[in-house]
């Protein structure tokens, strides 16, 4: 409102903080060495064709390989920076760690009293939760998971009004209908290779960490910065 022939009020634009940051490389590089290209003519009796194949000589198949490791980094670093809030850096030659803050507010990520697998129900902690998401990021579409997560909470759902155990697609249903709004579990299980050190010894990890529920927003597709670990 205003004052009859006066201005109106100013909306001013909303920017987000800003802060000092500093850039670091992510990069990777493949080389094959005299012993390796021994053990390939080997196995291959010395066939070129199959060799150049496993290999990846042709420059665009070996750079998509290397692209591709490289957005993997990326992707576990999405994830982390969703989960906790926080991303941590690893020199590879040295193991020390850094680790940097996205400034997520602290109510937004929450962490259960009790584990939802020992709680007197899991769907009432998980729609207690899901409320208190619509409420910091104004609707939700669903919420990404593991499959764990989905299994501890359909465990407790309630029965179907013919006292059959629901489904997971039921358990979905059921949840719109509590809610009032759209919903669905987005699960999670891909997995990469994560390296150790600076060597090539790794580990198999999966991309979204177990026990953690992530809201995922209404509207633009962009993923919100409501957590919970369970």
């Amino acid at each position: 409102r205003r004052e009859w022939n006066g201005p109106g009020r100013y909306i001013p634009m909303a920017t987000p903080d800003t802060r000092r940051i500093e850039i670091i490389p992510i990069e990777s590089y493949d080389v094959i060495n005299e012993r390796e290209m021994q053990k390939l003519r080997e196995q291959t009796r010395n066939n070129q064709a199959t060799i150049m194949d496993k290999i990846g000589a042709r420059i665009p198949q070996r750079v998509d390989k290397l692209v591709a490791a490289n957005y993997r980094r990326l992707e576990m670093d999405a994830f982390k920076v969703w989960t906790s809030g926080t991303i941590v850096q690893v020199d590879p030659q040295t193991g020390k760690t850094f680790t940097t803050s996205f400034g997520i507010a602290a109510g937004r990520i929450q962490t259960a009293g009790t584990a939802w697998s020992a709680a007197t129900s899991a769907y009432d902690e998980f729609l207690a939760w899901v409320e208190d998401a619509i409420e910091a990021v104004g609707g939700i579409i669903g919420v990404t998971c593991r499959l764990s997560c989905v299994k501890t909470i359909l465990a407790d759902a309630p029965n179907m009004d013919n006292g059959v155990k629901m489904t997971r697609s039921n358990l979905e249903e059921r949840i719109r209908q509590d809610i009032g709004g759209p919903f669905e579990f987005f699960i999670h299980e891909d997995s990469v290779d994560v390296f150790n050190d600076g060597g090539t010894a790794h580990t198999r990890t999966k991309v979204f960490p177990d026990r953690i529920l992530a809201a995922v927003p209404v509207g633009n597709g962009r993923v919100a910065d409501v957590v919970v670990a369970w």
